[in-house]
């Protein structure tokens, strides 16, 4: 058997692994749920609701805030929903892999894909919020696509960097559920930063990637070509880094469960 043919059989071995654990994951979520996959919306409904009702009051400068929260807070909502079931994921599949060969990376990586199979399905509810609100679809809203996609890179190159941490500092899980809230309220999710923050907001990474969204969705134009190399540069940055770190780190991954 030659080398690439080795390599593309266990490939498809570990995406076939990858598939079957999202999707029990995805069933696991909803069993005996009478709502089931409702919940996915209720969160982050109830939260488009408070900054609606409540901080369009406050934030009076945005025109169309509802549109404005919308754009951002399904991208924000995904973000925290993956990486707080991510930072976890290798410590609690423990036992399987001291029984089984396979790459720990897998349990990541299938949380991150049935949170991305939820967010595929939220957005038809989103999308039609957007639309009630004034939101008016054209080419450049396919933009979105490659925007949602560095986010996605993005977003599990920090979750697995921390759930490899987790293995051997248990304080990591704490720690990160403790800071999401905090991140939040510093990434222009739901406002607008103002002209003396600027230069201070550019070292906040969501920051960059919440802008995309809100120029594609909520402004209706092209981003520049800047906005688009930085998400760039960040998303690869930190998925190299993620696997640097998983790299480093795996071998003593079982010695420490």
């Amino acid at each position: 058997m030659s080398k690439v043919h080795y390599y593309n059989s266990r490939l498809k071995i570990y995406y076939e692994t990858v598939k079957v654990v999202a999707a029990k994951n995805l069933k696991l979520r909803y069993k005996n749920s009478m709502l089931g996959f409702l919940w996915t919306l209720i969160n982050p409904l109830f939260l488009l609701l408070i900054f609606i009702f409540v901080f369009r009051h406050v934030v009076s400068d945005i025109k169309n805030y509802p549109l404005y929260v919308t754009s951002g807070l399904i991208l924000w909502t995904f973000f925290v929903s993956s990486s707080n079931q991510i930072v976890n994921k290798i410590l609690e599949s423990g036992s399987i892999l001291k029984s089984v060969n396979v790459p720990a990376i897998i349990f990541p990586l299938s949380a991150l894909v049935s949170n991305f199979v939820n967010l595929l399905i939220s957005l038809i509810p989103f999308i039609g919020i957007m639309v009630f609100y004034g939101f008016r679809p054209d080419w450049s809203t396919l933009l979105f696509i490659p925007a949602i996609l560095l986010f996605t890179i993005f977003t599990f190159g920090v979750s697995l960097t921390l759930s490899c941490l987790n293995v051997f500092f248990r304080d990591v899980e704490m720690f990160w559920s403790t800071i999401t809230p905090a991140l939040f309220y510093a990434t222009p999710v739901v406002y607008r930063v103002p002209v003396q923050m600027e230069k201070t907001m550019r070292f906040n990474p969501f920051s960059h990637y919440m802008n995309l969204f809100h120029t594609i969705l909520y402004d209706g134009i092209v981003p520049g070509i800047n906005s688009w190399l930085i998400c760039l540069g960040l998303s690869t940055f930190v998925l190299l880094f993620s696997l640097f770190v998983y790299r480093k780190l795996k071998r003593d991954f079982i010695s420490n469960f």
